[in-house]
């Protein structure tokens, strides 16, 4: 049986041990896999005298910083479950998730969060030795908070087990060895990001951390220095570098041995136009979610006359379609896309939401409508969901909704995605104001950053005397995006 991550990363450092592991860009930092294990075991004998052991909680900022991933590891080593969250997550939602997960500890880049300490509190470089790490593959390893349709934030539970089949089955697909070096541009606070750190350590290979995409010159310089053969990005984060940067990539062709995109919609045409770039490139673009881990994959060379799917089932996932009263339809039928395997969660921190998370016992039900074509290829048709995409972060609209219904002169408001060219997404807010007073839309617009992660914050807010409603009273959001 492969080993679980943790102890496979950790394998890794002492066969590897001048082995480059981590490399910032931006601060020129690097670690080596030698040092990479020297400072997890000293972390994790000061989390031990912190109190922390096998399944206590933490929450932590998942920034790109190297503390965040010494703590990471550190936490898994201890079978302690991380609880990794944005750095730019807002307070309210940060103290709802405490609440939620009631952690040991919690960990933010500066301690500035409610009874947080900094990142960097438990570094220490004494300890040269982690005993065998205490993990059991059904163990809880991360709890990974997702956008839910009600507003309240959805805790994805991921087991060791989880992790292992996602690794396996990315690694399997993407075929990362120690050889290879990545530059990693997106936040690891994304199930992307993260998985991505996991493939990269898990086989041994080098893993370099860029701040975005907004900087290609530092970007490219750095794929040329390092010799990358591989990156990451989100659809939404090519379109950007392509404007920023034109078909500057193309040059790395003989280079780059794989580029893996996904977490948002891509348009055929862009699919083929990066292709053409790197035509020796192992290119390709993934379908999951965070409850389910890259349950599809499309070559764009190899797959080429089915460029419009999202492709086929990964090598450990089985997709089917099933109508809204669980039934599996055929090839060519309209329904739910729904998928299975190991590296599927087990279902949610709260129980009662499992209990329609699944069909057939092991279906998850991702809330996408699709259809499978005769040779397996999955085409998507429009989102069962209310979540709106923006470049990948998924926005419940009840998150701006209730704080705009809050703010003076809104009587009540509804939010639905606006077609962006660069990130598929943004939020527009249509308001319907109060009888005696107009609000300002500005006003608006500066009370809700104080409160949202910027890619939450309404592009629009556009002033209707009225919402569309269902007879039931539901809103019509599609007659809505018809507005815009």
């Amino acid at each position: 049986m492969t080993r679980l991550f943790v102890e496979q990363v950790l394998q890794r450092c002492r066969q590897h041990p001048e082995q480059l592991a981590l490399f910032h860009v931006a601060e020129e930092e690097q670690v080596t896999y030698a040092a990479l294990y020297r400072r997890v075991a000293g972390v994790r004998a000061n989390l031990q005298k912190a109190g922390i052991s096998k399944g206590d909680a933490v929450i932590l900022a998942a920034s790109r910083s190297f503390d965040f991933i010494y703590l990471y590891l550190a936490l898994h080593s201890l079978g302690a479950v991380t609880v990794p969250l944005d750095p730019r997550t807002p307070e309210s939602r940060y103290t709802t998730i405490v609440r939620l997960v009631q952690p040991g500890l919690c960990a933010w880049p500066d301690g500035s969060m409610p009874g947080s300490v900094p990142l960097s509190e438990f570094r220490e470089e004494s300890v040269e030795e982690i005993p065998a790490p205490a993990p059991e593959p059904t163990d809880c390893a991360d709890i990974m908070f997702t956008s839910g349709t009600t507003g309240v934030p959805k805790g994805v539970l991921l087991t060791h087990s989880n992790l292992r089949a996602a690794i396996q089955n990315i690694n399997g697909y993407i075929g990362n060895t120690a050889d290879d070096v990545e530059i990693c541009p997106m936040p690891l606070s994304h199930s992307f990001g993260l998985a991505r750190l996991r493939c990269a350590l898990h086989a041994g290979g080098t893993i370099l951390f860029e701040d975005g995409i907004t900087k290609p010159r530092r970007l490219f310089d750095a794929m040329e220095k390092m010799r990358v053969t591989g990156i990451g990005m989100v659809g939404p984060a090519w379109v950007m570098l392509h404007r920023l940067s034109g078909d500057r990539i193309g040059r790395f062709r003989e280079q780059l041995r794989y580029v893996e995109l996904g977490s948002a919609p891509l348009s055929p045409e862009a699919k083929q136009h990066l292709a053409g770039l790197l035509p020796r490139t192992h290119v390709c673009m993934h379908y999951g979610l965070t409850e389910a881990s890259r349950a599809a994959f499309l070559d764009f060379h190899a797959d080429g006359k089915h460029i419009a799917s999202v492709g086929k089932a990964s090598p450990l996932s089985e997709i089917a379609i099933f109508s809204s009263d669980g039934r599996r339809l055929a090839a060519g039928e309209r329904g739910e896309v729904c998928v299975r395997g190991e590296m599927v969660c087990n279902g949610y921190l709260d129980a009662s939401q499992n209990k329609t998370a699944f069909f057939d016992g092991d279906f998850f039900r991702t809330g996408d409508e699709g259809s499978l074509d005769e040779e397996g290829y999955l085409y998507l048709h429009g989102r069962l969901k209310e979540l709106i995409n923006v470049g990948g972060e998924k926005v419940a609209p009840v998150d701006v909704e209730q704080l705009l219904d809050a703010m003076p002169g809104v009587q009540e408001s509804a939010c639905v995605g606006m077609p962006d060219p660069v990130l598929g997404e943004t939020v527009a807010a249509f308001i319907v104001p109060e009888e005696t007073t107009k609000p300002d839309t500005e006003t608006l617009l500066t009370a809700l950053k104080k409160e949202l992660e910027p890619y939450k914050v309404p592009r629009r807010i556009i002033v209707t005397d009225h919402l569309p409603r269902t007879l039931s009273g539901k809103i019509k959001r599609i007659e809505l995006k018809e507005l815009l």
